[in-house]
């Protein structure tokens, strides 16, 4: 007599290998979209810091949406990059400035994972929650 697998344990391998996959598919894209996330906000800190050097330079920051300003390449290259490359995060956030202030607000585009993933890590959410104001004694009150 031969030795072989019966048609139950074949089965029964594949019901588990199956478990096993709704278990850890999930697991897979919330990790790939927790690094998107990160790396997002990481592109936000540097656009940040290069808006506080513009204003440690010129003494203030021009008024309105950030998107909109005609200097972008020198006011924050790296979000200028992240607009003409098309990036998500930069549609998941609104960056405004006014003469010694940053705000972050949330755009509430709530259908794409990674806005919610970005607006939930911590210092995003302290900078959305809190306008970044430049001209007190310290640079991120």
């Amino acid at each position: 007599m031969r030795s072989a697998f019966t048609m139950i344990e074949l089965v029964f391998v594949i019901v588990v290998l199956g478990i096993l996959a709704s278990i850890a598919v999930p697991r897979l894209v919330a990790t790939k979209d927790d690094a998107s996330a990160v790396t997002s906000a990481t592109l936000l800190k540097d656009t940040i810091v290069q808006l506080t050097a513009y204003y440690t330079i010129n003494g203030k920051l021009p008024a309105g949406e950030l998107k909109s300003q005609s200097n972008l390449e020198n006011l924050a290259p790296t979000y200028k990059k992240s607009l003409d490359k098309n990036e998500a995060w930069t549609s998941c956030l609104n960056i405004t400035l006014a003469s010694d202030t940053i705000s972050v607000d949330d755009a509430s585009n709530s259908s794409e994972p990674l806005c919610k993933t970005l607006v939930k890590i911590p210092a995003v959410k302290e900078w959305i929650d809190n306008d970044i104001t430049l001209s007190s004694s310290g640079i991120f009150n």
